[in-house]
C-alpha cells in the first residue's frame, strides 16, 4: 500500500485525485501545539494508524492517506448552519466534504480528541459520520453507529473529552494568572522592544527598542503607518515574528500599545468556549495589570495618541463576515484568483476587486492582473441574487425534489390518515422524551447541591440539555406543520401553491446570512470579467446542480421524467451600476414586491 502524506490544501491538490480518494484508507492525525509537533506526537499517531491499516485492510485499499493537521486546536466549533464551515481545520474540512460526496468512506484516529474536544463539534461530526455511512476507527476499534451501545459509548467519550479539555483550560488559566500576579510574562508574542530575562520578566531589548522609538518619532513627524512600514521594509528591519514584510496594523499596534509606557491591562475570561462579554456579564473575568519598564516617554505617547485619533480611519465594514454575499465564491476571470469586497464610505468605495492587484500593490514581484476592473458590489449582488432565484424558481429538478419531500407518493385518504397517525405517535414520543430530560435535569440539580458537582460541569450539562430540548421541539413543530398541511385538502390538491409559498419566503430574505447560505447552497463559484471595448462586465455563474433550463415531461399517467439542464449561466454585457439603479427605481414603487411573479419578470428584463 502506498502511503501519501498531506499537510495542507496545496499538497492535497498536488498529490491526491478522486481515484486515489476512492481507493484510500484515511488516517487523521492532529496536534494543537508546536511542542507536540517537535516531540513527534504526529509521527506516533501516523505509525499507529499505518500499522493498523496495513495489518487489517491491506487487501482492500491501494493507498493510505495520512492527514497531518499541525498546530490546530480540537476546540474550534463555529456556530454556522453550513456544516462544511463548522471546523476551522482545513484538512478536516476536506475530509468532511469528501464524506458528504461519498468519495471517502472511512477515517482512523488515535482517539476521539483528535477529531474534537468540543461537545457541539463532536455531535455534528457524529451526525455527518452516521448520515453518510462512514466507517470510524478509534485506534483498534471500529464503531458501528447502528449499534446502540456504540452510539452511547461515543457520546460518553465526547463528554469525557470535553470535561478533560475544560480541566486543562482551568489549570492553564491558573498558571497564567500566577505568572501575571508575580510579574512574569504570561505567554504569547512579546511586544517589540522587549525580551524576557531568566526569571520570565520583561526587560528592554535595546537593539530592538530603538526602532520602536523611531516609529513613534516618524509618526509624530507626519509619516503615515503605510510609509513607516515601507521604510522599515526598505531598511530590512524584521517584525517581532521575524518577517520582513510589515503591515500597517502592526505599526498601529505599536503606536497604541500601553506596554511602551510601562503597563498592560489584562481581562482574562474564566469560562472556556464563552465570549468575554458573556463572562463579564456573569462576573467571571479577572483583571490584572502587568508592569514592565517603559520605553516611550509618557508625553510622547500621549501626543502620538492624539495624532492617531485625528488620523483614525473610517471603520471598515469588511469585518462583518456577512456583509459581502459573494465572499469566497467570486473569482476574477482574468487571472483565476479570488475577488475581495472593499467598502470605504469616506471614498464612496463599495466594490469587489481582484486580490491579485491588491497583492501587487503590496508586493511588486506579483504580476498584475490586466483583465480586471473593480465591480459595483450592490449591482452585482442584486444581479446574482435575482438570477439564482429565477433559476431556482423555474427548475423542474428543484420542484420535483420539493414535491417528493413534502407530498406522500399516494394521496388517497387512507394513506394520509396513516401518515397523520404516525406523526402523532412521533410527537407523543418526543414530548415524553422532553419530560424525561427535564426530570433528569432536576436530578442533576439536586446532585449539584448535594454532591458538589462543579459549577462549570453543571453549566455544560445544562447547556447541552437545553440544546437537545430545542432540537426536539423543532422536530415536533415540523411534524405538526406537516399534519396541518395533510389535513388541508386544498393545499395538497395543488402542491405547486405550496412551492410558491416556500419560494416567496426565500424571496423575502432580508438578513445577509440567510441570503449567503442560500447562495452557497446552490452556487459553486462565480466568474467576473471586464469587457473594455463595451465598458461592461461579463459574468458566469456555476451552479452545483444541473438546474439551468432543465425540462420535465409527463411520459405516461404516472411517470414524470425530468431532463437535466446545464450547470452554468452566462450574463454578458451588463452595466452593473445601471442595473442597480433600475432595481432601486423598481423598489421605490409602492407596488414592488419580490416574489415568484417579479422574479419571472426579471428574467424577461435580461432577455
Amino acid at each position: 500500500m502506498e502511503v501519501i502524506e498531506i499537510k495542507n490544501i496545496k499538497e492535497f491538490e498536488d498529490k491526491v485525485s478522486t481515484e486515489i480518494l476512492i481507493n484510500s484508507f484515511n488516517v487523521y492525525c492532529r496536534v494543537s501545539t508546536k511542542d507536540q509537533i517537535e516531540n513527534t506526537s504526529l509521527d506516533n499517531q501516523k505509525e499507529l494508524g499505518v500499522e493498523y491499516v496495513t495489518k487489517n485492510h491491506s487487501q482492500k485499499f491501494k493507498y493510505i492517506i495520512v492527514w497531518r493537521e499541525e498546530g490546530k486546536s480540537g476546540d474550534d466549533f463555529l456556530d454556522d448552519d453550513d456544516i462544511g464551515e463548522m471546523v476551522k481545520r482545513e484538512l478536516l474540512s476536506i475530509l468532511i466534504d469528501s464524506w458528504k460526496k461519498r468519495v471517502i468512506k472511512n477515517i482512523w484516529v488515535y482517539d476521539l480528541s483528535r477529531l474534537s474536544r468540543n461537545d457541539d463539534t463532536s455531535n455534528l461530526l457524529k451526525s455527518i459520520i452516521y448520515k453518510n455511512g462512514i466507517d470510524l476507527y478509534l485506534n483498534n476499534q471500529k464503531y458501528n453507529f447502528d449499534n446502540k451501545m456504540d452510539k452511547l459509548l461515543f457520546g460518553v467519550l465526547s463528554l469525557v473529552n470535553e470535561f478533560e479539555n475544560h480541566q486543562r483550560f482551568e489549570k492553564g488559566l491558573m498558571g497564567k494568572r500566577r505568572n501575571l500576579d508575580s510579574g512574569k510574562w504570561w505567554g504569547g508574542s512579546i511586544p517589540m522592544g522587549y525580551k524576557s530575562d531568566e526569571n520570565g520578566k520583561l526587560i528592554e531589548d535595546e537593539v530592538r527598542s530603538k526602532w520602536v522609538k523611531k516609529i513613534y518619532k516618524w509618526y509624530s513627524e507626519g509619516l503615515s503607518t503605510q510609509k513607516i512600514s515601507e521604510r522599515l521594509e526598505k531598511i530590512g528591519i524584521k517584525t517581532q515574528r521575524g518577517n520582513t514584510n510589515w503591515s500597517t496594523s502592526q505599526i498601529r499596534k505599536i503606536l497604541t500599545h500601553t506596554s511602551y509606557i510601562g503597563y498592560i491591562d489584562y481581562e482574562v475570561k474564566g469560562l472556556k468556549g464563552k465570549s468575554k462579554e458573556y463572562c463579564r456579564e456573569k462576573g467571571l473575568t479577572h483583571k490584572h495589570r502587568f508592569e514592565c519598564p517603559p520605553i516611550i516617554d509618557q508625553k510622547d505617547y500621549e501626543y502620538v495618541k492624539q495624532l492617531f485619533s485625528k488620523r483614525k480611519r473610517q471603520p471598515n465594514s469588511q469585518n462583518n463576515k456577512h456583509q459581502f454575499l459573494l465572499k469566497e465564491i467570486l473569482i476574477c476571470s482574468g487571472c483565476g484568483n479570488m475577488m475581495r469586497g472593499k467598502y470605504q464610505p469616506s471614498k464612496n468605495t463599495n466594490v469587489y476587486r481582484c486580490v491579485t492587484n491588491e497583492n501587487n500593490y503590496r508586493d511588486k514581484r506579483i504580476d498584475k492582473c490586466e483583465n480586471n476592473k473593480t465591480v459595483h458590489r450592490l449591482g452585482l449582488e442584486e444581479l446574482i441574487w435575482l438570477n439564482i432565484l429565477n433559476i431556482f424558481g423555474n427548475s423542474e429538478i428543484v420542484k420535483e425534489e420539493f414535491r417528493k419531500k413534502n407530498l406522500p407518493k399516494e394521496l388517497n385518504g387512507d394513506v394520509i390518515k396513516k401518515r397523520i397517525k404516525e406523526n402523532i405517535s412521533k410527537i407523543k414520543r418526543r414530548q415524553t422524551k422532553i419530560q424525561t430530560i427535564h426530570k433528569k435535569l432536576e436530578e442533576n440539580t439536586i446532585k449539584n447541591i448535594t454532591l458538589k458537582i462543579s459549577d462549570n460541569m453543571f453549566e455544560n450539562i445544562k447547556v447541552s440539555v437545553e440544546k437537545e430540548i430545542e432540537k426536539i421541539e423543532n422536530e415536533i413543530n415540523q411534524l405538526e406543520i406537516q399534519n396541518d398541511l395533510w389535513l388541508n385538502d386544498n393545499v395538497w390538491e395543488d402542491w405547486f401553491d405550496s412551492f410558491k409559498l416556500h419560494f416567496n419566503k426565500i424571496c423575502r430574505y432580508t438578513k445577509s446570512e440567510d441570503k449567503r447560505k442560500f447562495i452557497t447552497d446552490y452556487i459553486d463559484n462565480i466568474y467576473v470579467g471586464w469587457d473594455g471595448d463595451n465598458n461592461t462586465h461579463n459574468i458566469k455563474i456555476n451552479f452545483k446542480l444541473n438546474i439551468v433550463k432543465d425540462k420535465g415531461e409527463l411520459v405516461s399517467n404516472d411517470i414524470y421524467k425530468i431532463k437535466k439542464g446545464k450547470k452554468e449561466i452566462d450574463i454578458n454585457g451588463i452595466n452593473l451600476r445601471k442595473f442597480n439603479n433600475h432595481i432601486n427605481k423598481k423598489r421605490d414603487s409602492k407596488t414592488y414586491l419580490l416574489n415568484y411573479s417579479t422574479v419571472t419578470d426579471f428574467a424577461r428584463f435580461l432577455g
